[in-house]
């Protein structure tokens, strides 16, 4: 029996793991001890199934080629190790050799995130330097390849990323009422340069953090005395607005305690302000009503704000004279357009229904008098003489300047006394008188009696 053939000494070989196949990763030559010598070459041991050899059946002298037959993982097998037989079939001799092959790391790995998208909500009024999450990406490679540093594919101003932990942490306020999402893209980048992009997703809540603002300063209206809510054509109504979302945005009126809200109701979720009963601008011209505008947060957050009501005039009040009546004395020697008497006459109303003028209706004989149209002075017209009127009764009248067809009257009585003064001579009943006396009158004896009359009638004798 000729000996086994030989084979050479333990063959060691690095590789890369992703080779163009097929690839020859070495070769054995196997030298038989005769040159007719037939026998097979096979490889022995743990996934020695992932090489083939060529060739595998061998006569003389030959030259053994170990080749990748399926792809190689670094991560997963770093290192083959496996015997190279060569059996001679006749006689019945066996050669070996220790073949090792060592695979050499490439970076055939991306990053790999968690989650494709992460998702997270914040309060509003979370703190700054608040944690908000970690992000993880992790690569099958090994050593520096494996490594995984975090990156933002821009700048958010109000998060930040440590790049080694993946740690986001909050860096500036929230404002809900300003941004209520943010979506921030990371970058996981390996030791090699191989990058993925992940998506975070804050979504920032609402805190009851704004005040209902009402938008005036202050709200003045107006609404007409002795009519229903329901005819008058101008509608009341205050707004007040609050930024905040949901509950904490839902504003609701009510008229602050202490205000005369007797007279007025106001819708709690429109504002729209009406009056209670029928308004009487004599008993009251202007309101001034504090409306408080409360959210629905917990707790609620409110603020106050002011409207003015002014009650608009109707003519609904009468002119009216103090006294009603007037009892004055005059003489009959007065001047023309001596002033009489002055007339106190007023009307509740306002503007043009309380605009007064002023007529003599009655009893103005011959019209000795006037009345001043505005300011209700009584005057004499012509000059009097008690000879022939000693007394006037005149009915005034005093007349608003109310819509036409609603205007109203109010009247008085001036009782005016002519008074007398001596400014008429007496008049003989006759222009001659004769008589006949006898001589032996005695002396004081009457001789005639001649009778005078003043203007007033009355009877004056002398003798």
């Amino acid at each position: 029996m000729d000996p086994a053939p030989p084979l050479p000494p333990p063959h060691h070989s690095a590789l890369d793991p992703r080779p163009p196949e097929p690839f020859l990763t070495g070769f054995f030559s196997i030298l038989p001890q005769g040159l007719n010598s037939m026998f097979e070459v096979y490889l022995v041991g743990n996934n020695s199934q992932h090489f083939i050899i060529s060739p595998t059946s061998v006569q003389g002298k030959a030259d053994i080629r170990i080749r990748v037959a399926v792809p190689l993982d670094y991560e997963t097998v770093d290192r083959y190790d496996f015997d190279l037989f060569a059996n001679e079939s006749v006689p019945d001799h066996v050669g070996y050799a220790k073949v090792k092959i060592t695979l050499i790391n490439e970076n055939d790995n991306r990053p790999i995130f968690s989650q494709p998208l992460y998702n997270v909500s914040l309060y509003e009024n979370v703190t700054v330097g608040t944690s908000v999450l970690t992000v993880l990406a992790t690569d099958n490679d090994v050593g520096t390849f494996g490594e995984v540093n975090y990156f933002f594919s821009d700048d958010p101003d109000r998060f930040s990323l440590d790049k080694d932990t993946g740690l986001i942490m909050l860096i500036a306020k929230l404002d809900y009422e300003l941004i209520q999402r943010f979506t921030l893209t990371v970058i996981a980048r390996d030791g090699g340069g191989e990058e993925t992009t992940g998506r975070v997703r804050i979504n920032v809540l609402d805190v009851n953090d704004n005040v209902p603002t009402f938008q005036k300063d202050a709200y003045v209206g107006a609404l007409r005395e002795n009519e229903p809510s329901v005819t008058q054509l101008v509608r009341l109504r205050v707004v007040a607005i609050d930024l905040d979302e949901g509950l904490n945005g839902l504003v609701s009126y009510r008229m602050q305690v202490g205000m005369p809200r007797m007279d007025f109701l106001i819708n709690s979720s429109r504002g729209v302000v009406v009056a209670s009963a029928e308004l009487d601008r004599e008993r009251i011209a202007e309101y001034q009503l504090r409306v408080v505008a409360s959210d629905a947060g917990t707790p609620p957050k409110s603020s106050t704000g002011t409207l003015t009501i002014r009650v608009l005039d109707v003519n609904d009040e009468t002119p009216t004279f103090f006294p009603a009546v007037y009892d004055v004395s005059v003489s009959e020697d007065v001047p023309r357009d001596f002033r009489v008497v002055w007339l106190n006459c007023t009307d509740n109303d306002a503007g043009l229904n309380a605009e007064l003028s002023y007529f003599i209706t009655g009893g103005n004989v011959d019209g000795k008098f006037s009345v001043g149209y505005r300011d209700a002075v009584v005057r004499t017209v012509v000059n009097l003489d008690r000879e022939t009127t000693a007394a006037y009764t005149l009915v005034l009248e005093a007349i608003d300047n109310g819509p036409v067809g609603k205007r109203r009257t109010g009247t008085a009585t001036v009782f005016v006394t002519v008074l007398d003064v001596n400014d008429n001579r007496p008049i003989f009943l006759q222009s001659s008188y004769e008589a006949s006396v006898p001589e032996d009158i005695p002396e004081g004896h009457s001789i005639v009696q001649a009778g005078g009359r003043s203007p007033l009638g009355q009877l004056e004798e002398s003798t």
